[in-house]
C-alpha cells in the first residue's frame, strides 16, 4: 500500500486575554501533516454504511496510529469532520465526510 497522500489533522487554538498585552487575541490552530493512503468511498457502499450518498466520503489510512486529539482535518484543500476511527495495532482507518464551505 502506498502512502503517497497527504493529511493534515487541525487543532483549533484557545484564543483569549492575554494580561501582558491587555487584549484579547486569537490563537492560531496547530497543524500536524502526515503521509496517508487516500480513497473515496462508491456511492453504493456510503449508501450502506451511513445511509446518505449526498457528501464526498474520504478512506483515510495511516501507516501508524494517531493518537492526537484534532477538530478536522484537510484534505486536498478541503475541510473534512471525522465520522469514524478504526485504531488497529499496526495502523490506522479514518472516515472523515466532507463539511461545505
Amino acid at each position: 500500500m502506498r502512502y503517497s497522500d497527504r493529511v493534515t489533522f487541525i487543532k483549533k487554538g484557545a484564543g483569549g486575554y492575554n494580561p501582558d498585552t491587555g487584549r484579547h487575541e486569537k490563537a492560531e490552530p496547530s497543524r500536524h501533516t502526515v503521509p496517508c493512503n487516500l480513497s473515496y468511498m462508491s456511492l453504493d457502499r456510503k449508501r450502506e454504511l451511513f445511509g446518505r450518498i449526498d457528501r464526498r466520503t474520504a478512506v483515510v489510512r495511516l501507516l501508524r496510529p494517531y493518537n492526537h486529539p484534532f477538530d478536522y482535518a484537510e484534505i486536498e484543500g478541503r475541510r473534512y469532520e471525522l465520522l469514524s476511527k478504526t485504531p488497529l495495532r499496526s495502523e490506522s482507518a479514518f472516515y472523515f465526510e466532507e463539511v461545505a464551505p
